[in-house]
């Protein structure tokens, strides 16, 4: 691999990080990069399993992060429900 296959995944795996938190399409993004740069061709003769597996995997880096970054958020946000049943239970005041 050359070096200037090397910047091309770089700057697509930029937009990719970038797109995915964006309300657009990250996959979208990714096959304009595809044919802006023609990446199936870069990898040698079995470019086209190469690149496919690439998106795999930065699609997959790409929801891992956002699962990490929001998994707190998501935990500390909700109450238990034992703590639901009770608050539910209580008399309204009068």
């Amino acid at each position: 691999m050359d070096f200037l296959t090397l910047l091309k995944i770089i700057f697509i795996a930029i937009v990719e990080g970038i797109t995915e938190w964006l309300p657009v399409s990250s996959t979208g993004h990714l096959i304009l990069c595809e044919a802006l740069f023609d990446m199936k061709t870069a990898f040698g003769p079995n470019g086209y399993a190469v690149w496919e597996f690439f998106l795999v995997f930065v699609q997959f880096a790409a929801i891992l992060a956002v699962i990490v970054v929001f998994f707190k958020q998501s935990t500390t946000r909700t109450l238990p429900p034992s703590l639901l049943m009770t608050l539910s239970n209580l008399p309204s005041p009068e």
